[in-house]
């Protein structure tokens, strides 16, 4: 963002960059009624059972709110720790759709590709049917691959950034 913003210098860009920074102040002075919360035992046991918690503790060790080996669905702290993952996710996902344009993703897309796109995204919900436990494993390796494949771009990021504060 910080990036994008250096290159457009709009106003908006920095009006965006304050609030991906308030959200989370704002998440930690949220009040929150733990009585509106009930998950289900099916919910608790695939949380679990897919280890989804540890993010969590491992969170909530970092920040020095817990021991980090302990997670209660309906603690204040944990259930703000998934609202923030919550936004987190759900933010970096519209955002990489906001920036179809500036990516020029849109220019590519042909109906070949289209229809490819669909059918991986048909198998991979069709997966979650069938076996949940697979499609979250091959689900997770291609969020990995994605994170990995974005290294360079971050790299090239974080250099002009560097560049425009520090001169180089």
């Amino acid at each position: 963002m910080i990036y994008g913003n250096l290159k457009s210098k709009g106003r908006i860009g920095y009006f965006n960059i304050l609030l991906i920074v308030m959200i989370p102040i704002g998440i930690y002075f949220l009040n929150i009624d733990q009585s509106l919360y009930n998950f289900s035992d099916a919910i608790k046991s695939t949380y679990l059972g897919n280890s989804f918690h540890v993010l969590n503790v491992s969170i909530s060790k970092i920040l020095g709110i817990s021991d980090g080996t302990k997670f209660f669905f309906y603690e204040v702290a944990d259930l703000k720790i998934q609202i923030f993952i919550a936004f987190a996710y759900t933010y970096h996902y519209l955002n990489w759709f906001s920036k179809t344009t500036i990516i020029g993703w849109h220019k590519k897309l042909t109906q070949k590709r289209s229809i490819v796109i669909f059918f991986l995204w048909i198998t991979s919900v069709g997966l979650y049917f069938y076996d949940y436990k697979t499609a979250i494993a091959l689900l997770l390796f291609y969020s990995l691959i994605h994170v990995f494949m974005e290294l360079p771009l971050n790299v090239i990021s974080m250099k002009q950034i560097g560049r425009t504060f520090f001169r180089l």
